[in-house]
């Protein structure tokens, strides 16, 4: 088998301090959809971006009809140029019903039989939207019985943090006393930018082979020159 390059399965580095992702590794996804943040909500919702890809993306209207030959051909930078794109948020507010208008005498009838009282809107709470489902799934083996750990990737043969996130999501939302927060940890991973590095390339192998055997030379003459004057005069 060889290794190709699929852009439809992004590694998502996270890029903010919010206690869910502060901390955390690269999480891959696998045929993430993006996220309008520009939805007008009945009620007041605060939306905090999670999850985004990086400033070199691209999206595509579904549905796509997907060739597995363009993985013969390198992809073309200039193609992805959308910037960064929201794959997960965090809503934090107060959320309509969605049986507002809608609730009929028989279901008022059945919600006083059993105590309860109907709600237009819901209480300050949270909500977190991820827009693959894939985030949360572990590769189930040929045999039925046998799977990989969350996060880990066979072809990459690489574990992402996709538990973490989750792990850290839900307790965020349960977390009353601010636990998550305190023992978040500062770690800043940079991933390198491949469409630049492929633009420079030429230019970083002179700067870090070319200039130090540069700085060499000159040194080594400088010293012989150095030698033959000193031992000349004696």
């Amino acid at each position: 088998f060889d290794n190709f390059k699929y852009p439809y399965h992004p590694v998502i580095l996270p890029g903010n301090d919010h206690p869910v992702v502060k901390g955390i590794g690269p999480i891959n996804l696998k045929y993430p959809s993006t996220i309008d943040l520009n939805v007008v909500t009945k009620t007041e919702v605060e939306k905090t971006p999670l999850l985004q890809s990086s400033e070199n993306s691209r999206t595509q209207f579904i549905p796509v009809e997907l060739d597995f030959d363009f993985l013969r051909y390198d992809l073309q930078p200039e193609k992805f140029d959308q910037g960064p794109q929201t794959v997960s948020l965090l809503l934090e507010g107060t959320f309509p019903s969605l049986y507002e208008n809608r609730v009929t005498e028989s279901m008022m009838s059945g919600l006083n039989d059993i105590g309860l009282e109907y709600k237009a809107t819901s209480e300050l709470t949270q909500m977190a939207v991820v827009s693959d489902g894939d985030i949360a799934r572990n590769n189930v083996g040929r045999d039925g019985r046998s799977f990989s750990p969350l996060g880990y990737n066979e072809f990459d043969k690489y574990r992402y943090a996709n538990k973490d996130f989750l792990v850290n999501l839900v307790e965020y939302m349960m977390d009353e006393n601010g636990v998550i927060e305190s023992r978040a940890k500062e770690v800043k991973l940079r991933m390198l930018d491949t469409a630049q590095a492929q633009a420079e390339e030429t230019y970083w192998q002179l700067f870090n082979i070319g200039l130090p055997l540069v700085f060499l030379l000159l040194f080594g003459l400088g010293y012989n020159q150095w030698r033959k004057r000193k031992y000349a005069k004696i």
